[in-house]
């Protein structure tokens, strides 16, 4: 039979399963989490050429992970830096904090560097 391709079939959950438990039952329960587990993007900061944009990501353990995407240039030229931090926070708010802190500095180092 020719005309439209058929989409591979994909499995369903059980009757009387939710989506996330069937998930957790083929590839187990801690991979579970990574499927609800969200980034928070917070307002960009412009400091001279670049835009410093913090994230904030919960973790497994409850606790937070600070990092800051450093983006300069436009168009085709565009260049981003992450700078993914190692200390990890009670609260989403220090994150944040961290993230804006550090990305900022990294960011005005540059402008330094450049200027010497």
């Amino acid at each position: 039979m020719t005309g439209h391709p058929v989409a591979p079939a994909r499995a369903a959950p059980p009757r009387g399963t939710s989506a996330g438990s069937f998930f957790s039952l083929l590839f187990g329960a801690a991979n579970e989490a990574a499927l609800h587990m969200t980034t928070s993007h917070e307002p960009a900061i412009a400091v001279g050429p670049f835009v410093v944009s913090p994230l904030v990501t919960p973790t497994d353990s409850g606790r937070y992970a600070a990092s800051a995407v450093i983006r300069s240039g436009a168009g085709r030229a565009t260049h981003h830096r992450v700078l993914r931090f190692v200390p990890r926070f009670h609260s989403r708010e220090s994150a944040r904090r961290y993230a804006v802190e550090h990305g900022v500095a990294h960011a005005s180092a540059l402008i330094q560097k450049e200027t010497t």
